[in-house]
């Protein structure tokens, strides 16, 4: 990959910049836009998180049941 490491430092950067560029720029109404998206930027991992959660549960219990009944 041509400018590793450098050029994954450069996006986290530039990823960094811009929502905060946004939050303080007087120029456009970036501020309510990023208001309104970082709400949904953590509802949408929390609810990734609740999903997943009950299948982990689910997939480590059933294998004890088994062996309950055979045993």
């Amino acid at each position: 990959m041509w400018l590793h490491p450098y050029l994954t430092w450069l996006s986290i950067a530039f990823n960094v910049f811009v929502p905060i560029c946004m939050l303080t720029g007087t120029e456009h109404d970036g501020r309510s836009t990023m208001l309104l998206t970082m709400p949904v930027a953590a509802v949408v991992p929390a609810i990734s998180l609740v999903r997943q959660r009950p299948a982990g549960r689910k997939a480590a219990t059933a294998p004890e049941r088994d062996e309950a009944r055979v045993g």
